[in-house]
């Protein structure tokens, strides 16, 4: 090899060192972040308690209204939906498939705990 191709192959050499090394230091780290809410639609009623009282609002529409809506989980049935008593608009007891009523509400506040969980009943 003459002079000028080794010249022109340790530059090659150089250029795809510079090359990998802006490719390394164009890689971001992730991490894991923890806390917080969980993502919209994450199922937060199956894991409260019976006689659970808390408080809730619409998830995609935070600042339309202003109030909250208050609601006590009253009983489950055998394929995990949940009865929620609420006298919003008028003394009414609802059954909920609990990950459709996550998508739509918002978790604000526990207001009291309840005693019992479906899954220690036995049955």
């Amino acid at each position: 090899m003459n002079k000028r191709t080794e010249e022109l192959k340790e530059n090659e050499i150089v250029e795809e060192t510079r090359d990998e090394k802006e490719e390394k230091s164009n890689v971001v780290e992730l991490k894991l972040l923890t806390g917080g809410k969980g993502p919209p639609g994450n199922d937060w009623l199956s894991g409260l308690n019976d006689g659970t009282v808390f408080l809730t609002r619409p998830s995609s529409h935070q600042f339309d209204k202003p109030w909250m809506e208050e609601y006590h989980i009253s009983a489950r049935s055998e394929q995990g939906m949940v009865c929620l008593y609420s006298n919003l608009n008028q003394e009414a007891y609802i059954w909920v498939d609990p990950k459709r009523f996550c998508q739509h509400m918002e978790l604000v506040e526990v207001l009291q705990h309840g005693t019992s969980n479906w899954s220690d009943r036995d049955g």
